[in-house]
């Protein structure tokens, strides 16, 4: 991944990897989200990624992974990337293991579609935590323990990866290619240099989104954003500040009357059900 616009990553396949995990597993410390108390928890300072892909067969719609990559992006940008689910359970191992991640240490990982990931990853793991918009679309998906945490980074950007990477990222989508999904692939099918590039400028992006957050939220402000809106609420509330006259005036705007108030907001405005008036 040498593009004179891009930053370098060295590619690692998962045996090369295994033969010495620490190499690679270097951080500065721990961001501490909660410091006391039985909620005392922290994210290891790595900047991560994860991603697959996939072959689905045409005819019985069936789908399975041929290459899954992790990224980390900080003082040195490498991808490991493996074959097989296997592989990808010890690679997790190794994770825990040298990292000494537990309920207080956690990992989060950065995916673009956890929603389709986890539906690849979900059988091979026992779980933890999860916190999801509808049934299989999960944003948040934590191993047991909570020692890693998989979030998805699209819910906080909105719109797609290539999006996401004209706007937080250096390392940018490969312009008019793809791996060509209808090529039929298995973990034994060769990966051309091409195809590879492909597969790890996806998860670079990722990782460099993964930097931004820790950068401008997790690091300063101790806080870790879910969602676009939950972005845009919060930055309406530090607008606001401890400006009284505007919080006078919105409440004002509320009914003095709790049963008025309740036929408004429960039944009028159902923005949770229909993003708009119950009548549309």
């Amino acid at each position: 991944m040498n593009n004179k616009n891009d930053i370098e990553y060295t590619a690692i396949t998962f045996n090369e990897y295994m033969k010495s995990p620490l190499a690679y597993l270097d951080y500065n410390s721990v961001i501490w989200i909660h410091k006391q108390g039985k909620n005392k928890y922290g994210y290891v300072e790595l900047y991560c990624g994860f991603d697959i892909e996939t072959y689905t067969i045409p005819t019985s719609h069936h789908a399975y992974m041929y290459v899954w990559q992790f990224s980390i992006y900080g003082k040195e940008n490498y991808i490991v990337y493996g074959r097989t689910w296997s592989e990808f359970q010890k690679f997790i191992d190794t994770l825990i293991e040298y990292l000494h991640l537990s309920e207080e240490r956690r990992l989060i990982v950065g995916v673009a579609n956890l929603s389709y990931e986890h539906q690849f990853i979900k059988q091979w793991f026992e779980w933890g935590y999860c916190f999801a918009r509808e049934k299989r679309k999960p944003i948040i998906a934590s191993l047991e323990n909570n020692t890693i945490e998989f979030r998805d980074v699209l819910m906080i950007t909105g719109g797609s990866l290539k999006q996401l990477a004209k706007e937080y990222t250096i390392t940018q989508k490969v312009a008019g290619e793809d791996l060509g999904y209808d090529i039929p692939r298995n973990y034994k099918t060769p990966l051309s240099d091409k195809e590879l590039n492909y597969c790890l400028k996806d998860v670079a992006i990722v990782s460099e989104f993964m930097y931004y957050l820790f950068e401008t939220y997790i690091k300063p402000e101790h806080y870790v954003p879910m969602t676009k809106t939950g972005l845009l609420r919060r930055k309406v509330k530090k607008a606001m500040g401890k400006n009284y006259d505007i919080k006078r005036e919105i409440y004002r705007c509320f009914p003095a009357d709790f049963n008025f108030y309740t036929l408004l907001m429960q039944w009028v405005f159902r923005g949770g059900y229909t993003h708009g008036n119950v009548r549309h």
